[in-house]
């Protein structure tokens, strides 16, 4: 859950326009993934996203990220939480983005819409108005498309989990909150610094003049 200061959603829940996300931030998300691969362990990662919101280009920047521990238990979220003020007390003191404003996680052909996925969700934006959360899909990404999403709770969703958190099939129906509209999803645009796009127009311009001819055979 975040720690940021409690603040109480407005009604206008669709603000957010666009999500920008640096392509550092993707290289850890995919890292954290992979190494959790390698390791033979949960292959499910999640991690806290941050950043900040430009009101004035209704874009939400995210900027860094950092990964979590995943287990349910209370020794775990405690550890989590700890982690978390931690590492948003090194990042204030060496002047980077430490504000929260979503969280990241893992998934496998689309199986993230659960009830604790819903549940992080409706967390964040109880904490932040604007939270979103990026969901990362390792196999689509090793086809060669880069599989990443954003998404928040819809305004109608919101209101209906606000509520009642134990809702039913049937209140869903009433309130008109179906698959289609239970989430709202953002676009997400992959914003690189000026020396990053520097880096990577020189190394356009590198040729490889290496011959087959000189290999070993």
């Amino acid at each position: 859950m975040a720690t940021n200061q409690q603040q109480q959603p407005t009604e206008d829940m669709d603000s957010i326009q666009c999500v920008e996300v640096t392509s550092q931030v993707i290289m850890k998300i995919t890292r954290n993934c992979q190494d959790e691969l390698d390791k033979q362990l949960d292959p499910h990662v999640s991690g806290v996203l941050l950043g900040l919101i430009n009101e004035n280009k209704r874009v939400l920047e995210v900027t860094h990220c950092f990964p979590l521990m995943n287990s349910d238990t209370d020794e775990s979220m405690e550890i989590n939480r700890e982690h978390m003020l931690e590492m948003e007390r090194s990042l204030r003191s060496v002047n980077i983005d430490y504000q929260q404003v979503g969280f990241y996680q893992s998934t496998y052909l689309n199986t993230h819409c659960d009830r604790n996925f819903l549940d992080s969700v409706f967390d964040y934006l109880e904490e932040m108005n604007e939270a979103i959360a990026i969901i990362y899909d390792p196999l689509k990404t090793k086809l060669g498309h880069l599989s990443l999403r954003a998404f928040k709770l819809s305004s109608a969703a919101f209101n209906l989990y606000k509520a009642e958190k134990d809702f039913t099939a049937e209140m869903l129906r009433d309130n008109l909150v179906t698959y289609e509209n239970l989430f709202q999803e953002i676009p997400v645009v992959v914003k690189n610094s000026s020396l990053t796009n520097v880096l990577l127009c020189e190394l356009g311009h590198v040729q490889d003049t290496t011959s087959y001819f000189t290999l070993p055979t």
